[in-house]
């Protein structure tokens, strides 16, 4: 959304510091989403492939999905409440 009100629109990024704040906070939620949740996902599908109906008590393969979880929840908040409503300055 930051990109958009970039480049497509009077406000610029650097104009207005909340256009910039929402790109960053873009950019700062792709680079987690693909290194930390796209990994964690992974790691459980490989112990589902391996270990099958025993991977769901792996302690691993829990803590994998509840970090994964957790990182889930807190990129919506931030989409929904900050990059989406709020103009912080």
């Amino acid at each position: 959304m930051g990109l958009t009100y970039g480049f497509f629109t009077n406000w610029g990024f650097f104009k207005q510091r909340w256009v910039g704040v929402k790109f960053v906070l873009y950019m700062i939620q792709t680079i987690v989403g693909i290194f930390v949740v796209d990994k964690l996902m992974v790691a459980n599908i490989e112990l589902l492939e391996t270990q099958k109906e025993l991977a769901l008590s792996n302690p691993v393969f829990l803590q994998n999905h509840e970090i994964r979880q957790y990182t889930v929840l807190f990129q919506v908040a931030v989409t929904i409440f900050i990059i989406s409503f709020l103009k912080p300055w």
